[in-house]
């Protein structure tokens, strides 16, 4: 078992050394990828700048939505506070009305209670006399 084993690791050494690349391919590689990088770098700039401005407008645009909602929103409440008021008033006067209609409808009533109970009427014109003062 022993002389399996160590020979076994004998071929993981050896397919390592394999497959590993020297150090001057690996500083290599890196510096082609880091060239990629520089080259696609002004591009992210800009993705990025835009991106910034975007969402800078998306921020402005939804603070100022913000501010013309409310402004209506305290339009529309100043003018539910007039209606109110309106509404109030117009109560006000209605309860008048009322007051006055049931003014005139007692006199009406004792006008024909008069007439029936007591037999009070207006004297025809014949009958009537004028008085002057003078």
């Amino acid at each position: 078992m022993a002389q399996t084993d160590r020979k076994q690791l004998a071929q993981r050494r050896a397919a390592a050394s394999v497959s590993t690349p020297p150090n001057d391919a690996i500083r290599s590689a890196d510096r082609d990828e880091d060239a990629d990088v520089d080259a696609q770098r002004p591009n992210s700039r800009w993705r990025n700048f835009t991106i910034l401005f975007m969402m800078l407008a998306l921020v402005l645009g939804s603070g100022l939505m913000v501010v013309q909602q409310s402004f209506q929103y305290r339009q529309e409440y100043r003018t539910y506070n007039q209606l109110l008021q309106q509404k109030e008033q117009l109560n006000a006067e209605w309860g008048r009305l009322l007051i006055e209609q049931q003014t005139f409808g007692a006199t009406a009533q004792i006008g024909a209670q008069a007439v029936l109970q007591l037999r009070m009427y207006s004297p025809p014109i014949a009958k009537t006399v004028i008085v002057n003062n003078q």
